[in-house]
């Protein structure tokens, strides 16, 4: 580990779809640093992540406790951090958030007007809106949600499912 102070030095759990991987976070004044305990062939090296580089700090519900956050980077990488305690994510989740410069445009009325107007496609709206509701590939528990709207797309794409009733019942065999 680097000479350089930090604020924060904590054992926390990284979630990724792989599954939770135990790392020592360390908040430093310009970056945060993840060092992996029990390293697995996906995880063999440390990752840095500069607070310049993070998009958003989001807190996270992750197997219906409240000790998880989320960071996203200008890269869209995605880290879900899970914490021991809710005193523990409290501290961490402060520090860390009290660092990232502020981002207006991420927020959700942003992409609605992109969208809108037709300047981002119907799949990056569905991202943003599954990113809002606290959805992530990282976790198979809330995985994001992309709704069945068109009806068949192998003959006319454009023509819609009827809402009225579930995807599963659209078929005329499983109506009756």
């Amino acid at each position: 580990m680097s000479s350089e102070t930090c604020d924060l030095k904590q054992t926390v759990t990284r979630v990724t779809i792989e599954g939770e991987h135990t790392c020592v976070l360390v908040c430093r004044s310009n970056k945060i640093d993840l060092f992996p305990i029990l390293n697995a062939p996906h995880q063999a090296s440390q990752i840095t992540i500069p607070y310049s580089q993070i998009l958003m700090v989001r807190a996270y519900r992750y197997l219906q406790r409240d000790t998880c956050f989320r960071i996203v980077t200008n890269t869209y990488e995605e880290y879900l951090i899970l914490c021991k305690s809710k005193k523990h994510f409290e501290k961490c989740f402060k520090i860390i958030q009290s660092k990232v410069p502020k981002q207006d445009k991420l927020e959700i009325g942003h992409y609605q007007t992109l969208w809108q107007n037709g300047l981002i496609t119907n799949c990056e709206y569905l991202t943003a809106v599954n990113f809002y509701a606290n959805r992530s590939y990282n976790d198979a528990t809330q995985y994001p949600i992309f709704p069945w709207v068109i009806s068949n797309y192998k003959q006319d794409p454009t023509v819609r499912r009827d809402f009225n009733q579930a995807a599963g019942c659209l078929s005329r065999d499983k109506i009756d």
